[in-house]
């Protein structure tokens, strides 16, 4: 599945892929397009999203992506069973809606202030491009540290109010 999935994906998305079948197969197979965008998001550079409506794009990370996790599902269980790596799951999952609430936020940030830097001016992926994207993950994941910082107290608070409140009425 892992390795079906990931293929597909490939040849959905890479025009040089099509190119093995013939030379004019992608068109026939998606006129006035060619090929899907690499972008699962729905960019202003694509001349179609794959999110709106959903393409076989995404049937084809579904299928990537359940294939991986099949492969892993021994291995990571058995790490869970530890109670140190259990805790840190539950660390996470004590702050995911804030994380899910405000990365969008941490993201707009990162971008004003990186943009006026010059960064994030490229629109090909060139070597610069490249270099670029740890940056685009890092300074956005520092930004988002400090919301979470600030913000998750309110959500584990929410979590834990609710936990006692309901055990206290049991009583």
């Amino acid at each position: 599945m892992a390795l079906g999935g990931f293929a597909a994906l490939l040849v959905l998305t890479n025009p040089p892929l099509f190119e093995l079948v013939g030379r004019t197969a992608r068109f026939r197979w998606f006129p006035g397009i060619g090929y899907y965008p690499r972008s699962l998001l729905g960019v202003e550079t694509e001349r179609i999203a794959n999110s709106y409506p959903p393409t076989v794009c995404y049937l084809a990370v579904g299928v990537w992506s359940i294939g991986a996790v099949m492969l892993l599902r021994e291995r990571l269980s058995r790490w869970l069973e530890r109670a140190s790596a259990w805790k840190k799951v539950v660390l996470a999952n004590s702050i995911i809606i804030t994380l899910f609430l405000w990365h969008m936020t941490a993201y707009l940030l990162a971008i004003l202030v990186m943009w006026p830097l010059g960064f994030g001016h490229q629109h090909a992926t060139s070597a610069r491009w490249w270099l670029e994207r740890p940056l685009w993950i890092v300074v956005p994941g520092l930004v988002l540290a400090a919301i979470v910082a600030v913000v998750a107290r309110f959500e584990r608070a929410s979590i834990l109010g609710n936990r006692h409140g309901c055990s206290s009425r049991s009583r």
